[in-house]
């Protein structure tokens, strides 16, 4: 699998459009890989995670179309991860071509919420008795903790995520056909104990793995990641089993007010033994 990263910033993008601190300041002068959209990726051209608000300006900003997209997922409903104007944006009434009609993996509460938007997109809903949405092409394909859902050649494991649970926020452990495995991870802070050896003892193990990284160098939250809680739970992670030293580990989802131009993050994390990825960026599963 080819996984690109299309938004490596936190809820607010980074810059921050509102603020003039130093890391916004620095990346508006240094600009390029400094520039961060709100999170989401795409997976050989055709599997996304997460509708988030940035995707047209990531699409024609890195040159990535998006009309190959047959399967998503989304981690949660939060404003940053998920806009249904997107959903719009590819119907049959922006006569569209090439789009496919998608298979979308949602939980029960993502799920209600893309119904209610799509009674108002639409003077009468497709066919909601069946999730089948032909004007907006695609069909919801609803996912619980835990769960393993099939998506065409993939393979999906709904992780439930340390973060926003009233919204059923999921990470993703995603393979195509018998291939090796990557974890998406963002939003999330450090996972309750036996999380990690439940994911093990489903038999997933990562060759790539990507995860939350919002709050940096300072202290980590009840939903998000610090740098020193990153660490933490890849180590956890590699002393229960589902990554070892061969993994490749990346952060993103970074917030304006912890983190550098992307030079000095680079080499803040190489210290610590992770990369930090950067909108563009595409890394071989």
């Amino acid at each position: 699998m080819n996984l690109t990263f299309l938004g490596t910033g936190s809820a607010e993008g980074h810059p921050n459009p509102f603020c003039r601190c130093r890391h916004c300041d620095d990346a508006r002068r240094v600009g390029g890989k400094a520039i961060r959209y709100r999170c989401s990726a795409l997976i050989d051209d055709e599997f996304l995670i997460d509708f988030g608000p940035d995707l047209n300006a990531a699409s024609n900003t890195l040159g990535v179309p998006l009309n190959g997209v047959r399967y998503a997922a989304q981690t949660h409903p939060h404003e940053d991860h998920l806009y249904f104007g997107n959903f719009f944006n590819r119907s049959t009434h922006c006569l569209v071509e090439g789009a496919h009609h998608m298979q979308y993996t949602v939980s029960p509460v993502t799920a209600e919420l893309f119904r209610d938007a799509a009674r108002g997109w639409l003077r009468e809903v497709d066919d909601p008795s069946r999730d089948h949405y032909p004007t907006l092409r695609a069909d919801l394909v609803i996912h619980q903790d835990w769960d393993t859902i099939r998506l065409g050649p993939y393979t999906l494991l709904a992780i439930p995520a340390n973060h926003a649970p009233e919204l059923q926020a999921h990470i993703f452990g995603i393979r195509r056909d018998d291939g090796p495995a990557l974890l998406w991870g963002t939003d999330t802070a450090t996972m309750p104990d036996g999380i990690w050896e439940r994911v093990r003892d489903e038999a997933w193990q990562f060759s790539v793995m990507v995860m939350d990284h919002n709050h940096g160098y300072r202290d980590a939250s009840t939903v998000h990641h610090s740098s020193d809680s990153f660490v933490a739970e890849v180590a956890r992670m590699r002393d229960v089993g589902v990554i070892d030293g061969e993994t490749r580990v990346l952060a993103t989802h970074f917030a304006h007010h912890s983190h550098p131009v992307p030079e000095d993050l680079a080499a803040f994390a190489a210290e610590r033994g992770y990369e930090p990825a950067w909108d563009g960026m595409v890394v071989e599963v």
